[in-house]
C-alpha cells in the first residue's frame, strides 16, 4: 500500500482539528502524495501550500489541480505542521497495516488501526456474519450494528435499490458508494464490496444522522486495500471465518430433499442478500443456505413434499422484481446434490429469461428432455429426410405455405380429409390442392400407410426438437 490523500481528506481531517477553512472540491477522485510549501520547483503528485498575504478572506490556501483548501486564520508555515501530523497519521497506519498483515493479527486489528482517522462506525461483514466492528465512535457502533442485525427486508430494499443507482450513476472511479440512509432523514452509508478466494467481503460505514462526505470515502477505499492485502497475504482464511466441524445440510428426519437457487435480478452482489441470508435461516433453521456468486443457494429438506418451500414461501418475503429461484426436481435423498443443484441453476436462469419469480425444474423438464434426447444419432436416424426437406421448404417461402403443418394435421387425423381441413381451417379443395402439392415436390404417396406411420413418428420427433429451441 502506498499513500494517497486526496483533498476531502485534508477538508475532514481539519474539520475533526477545529480548523477554520472552506473549500472548493470539483475532482472529487484526484489523489497526491504529500504536501511542499511553494517553491520554483513544480512536482505534480503534490498539493501546493501558499500564503495569500493580500487576501483580507483567508490567509493560505492548498492547491492541487483545480481544487482549493482555504484557510482563514493560518499562514502556510502554521498550517503545515498540521497537515504534516495528518500526513504522519496516515504513514502510520499504513505501517500498521503491513504489520498486522504480517503477524496475521485478529481482523479486528486493521479497524483499531485506523480509529485516529475513521472516527465514525465501520462494520465488516462476510456471510452473513459481522466480522469485526470499529472500537471508536461511542455507542454509535453499536447503534449500527443493531441497525443492520435488526433492520428489516423493506429497509435494505431500499438501501439496494440507492446503492444500484448510486453506481450506475457515478462514474467508473473505483470508490465505494456514498447513498442516503433510508434509516434517518439525515443519515448517509458509504458501502463497498470485494470478493477474495470466492468469499464476498463487506464493508459498512454510518454515523447516525450524521452526512458522511467523499473524505470518508476515501477511507473506506483505503481500509478495503488493506483488507485485500490481508486477506490475500496467505492462503487460509481469517480466523473469524473458520467453518468449524462439518454440519449435515438438512434435518435427518427428512425424507424429501430440493435445492433452490436463489438469484439477483441485478446479477451481481447486493447487501440485500445478506439480509435474505438471515431471513432464511431464521424461517428454515434446519435447512442449508449459502452464497453463491451473486445470490443464494438453498438446500431444503422436510418429512413431506407439501412442507418443502414453494414460489408462496418465498414470496411472503423477498421483494418483487429483485430475485429469480429456480427449483430442482424434489429427491428422497441427497445422493444427486450435484445434479440437484445444476438443475436449480437451470431453472433460475430461465426464470430470469422468463422474467417471472419462480420456476420449478419440471416446468422445463419436457424442452430440456428433449433437447438432450434428439442429441443422440440413434433417435435422429428415426426422422424421415421428408420432413427435414418439408422444412426447409417452410423457411425458404417464409411459411407463405405452409408443409409441415399441413401435413403433421394431416397425418394426426389418420388422413380425414374434412377432420384435417376443419382443423387448418380452410375448405377440403384447398387441402387436397396442398396433400398433392406435398407428394409432387416428395416424390411420395400419403395414401401408402406404412410411409404415413413413418412420417408421423419422425414429425413428433422433429417438432420436438423445434419446441425445445
Amino acid at each position: 500500500m502506498s499513500i494517497q490523500l486526496s483533498m476531502w481528506n485534508v477538508h475532514t481531517w481539519c474539520t475533526l482539528h477545529n480548523i477554520e477553512h472552506f473549500y472548493s472540491i470539483e475532482e472529487d477522485v484526484n489523489v497526491f502524495s504529500g504536501i511542499r510549501v511553494q517553491s520554483e520547483t513544480i512536482y505534480p503528485e503534490y498539493a501546493v501550500l501558499s500564503d495569500e498575504p493580500g487576501n483580507s478572506q483567508y490567509r493560505s490556501v492548498l492547491s492541487y489541480g483545480r481544487d482549493r483548501i482555504y484557510f482563514l486564520q493560518d499562514t502556510a508555515r502554521s498550517i503545515l505542521k498540521t497537515l504534516n501530523g495528518m500526513i504522519a497519521s496516515y504513514n502510520k497506519y499504513h505501517r500498521r497495516v503491513v504489520q498486522i498483515c504480517i503477524r496475521r493479527e485478529p481482523l479486528a486489528s486493521l479497524l483499531e488501526a485506523g480509529n485516529p482517522l475513521m472516527t465514525f462506525p465501520v462494520l465488516i461483514l462476510c456471510r452473513g456474519k459481522i466480522l469485526a466492528a470499529s472500537g471508536t465512535a461511542g455507542g454509535r457502533t453499536g447503534q449500527l450494528i443493531q441497525r443492520f442485525l435488526s433492520g428489516s427486508i423493506e429497509e435494505f430494499t431500499v438501501l439496494a435499490d440507492q446503492a444500484e443507482h448510486a453506481e450506475a450513476t457515478e462514474d467508473d472511479n473505483e470508490l465505494p458508494s456514498l447513498i442516503p440512509s433510508p434509516f434517518s432523514p439525515n443519515g448517509s452509508f458509504i458501502i463497498d464490496h470485494l470478493e477474495v478466494r470466492n468469499s464476498l467481503f463487506w464493508i459498512i460505514a454510518s454515523d447516525g444522522d450524521r452526512q458522511l462526505v467523499y473524505g470518508d470515502i476515501f477511507h473506506i477505499k483505503m481500509l478495503r486495500e488493506a483488507l485485500i492485502e490481508y486477506l490475500t497475504l496467505s492462503n487460509c482464511a481469517p480466523p473469524e471465518m473458520d467453518a468449524g466441524p462439518a454440519q449435515s445440510p438438512c434435518k435427518s428426519s427428512a425424507r424429501y430433499f430440493s435445492v433452490f437457487r436463489i438469484e439477483s435480478a441485478a446479477g451481481k452482489p447486493t447487501l440485500l442478500t445478506e439480509c435474505i441470508f438471515r431471513e432464511i435461516q431464521k424461517r428454515r433453521p434446519e435447512d442449508r443456505v449459502d452464497f453463491a456468486g451473486s445470490g443464494l443457494t438453498l438446500i431444503s429438506g422436510a418429512a413431506s413434499e407439501d412442507d418443502l418451500p414453494d414460489c408462496t414461501f418465498f414470496a411472503s418475503f423477498l421483494p418483487k422484481g429483485h430475485y429469480y429461484i429456480g427449483e430442482s426436481w424434489r429427491y428422497p435423498d441427497l445422493s444427486n446434490l450435484p445434479v440437484m443443484v445444476k438443475q436449480a441453476c437451470r431453472s433460475s436462469a430461465a426464470a430470469r429469461q422468463k422474467s417471472v419469480p419462480f420456476v420449478s425444474i419440471e416446468d422445463i423438464s419436457a424442452p430440456l428432455i428433449r433437447s438432450e434426447l434428439y442429441k443422440a444419432p440413434e433417435v435422429s436416424a428415426y426422422i424421415h429426410p421428408l420432413i427435414r426437406h418439408l422444412d426447409d421448404l417452410d423457411r425458404s417461402e417464409n411459411g407463405s405455405f405452409p408443409y409441415l403443418k399441413t401435413l403433421a394435421a394431416f397425418l394426426s387425423h389418420g388422413g380425414n380429409y374434412y377432420a384435417t381441413a376443419r382443423e387448418l381451417s380452410i375448405n377440403r379443395n384447398t387441402l387436397v390442392n396442398r396433400i398433392s402439392r406435398i407428394e409432387d415436390l416428395s416424390g411420395y404417396s400419403l395414401q401408402d400407410p406404412d410411409l404415413c406411420e413413418a412420417l408421423h413418428l419422425s414429425l413428433l420427433i422433429y417438432t420436438g426438437r423445434l419446441e425445445s429451441i
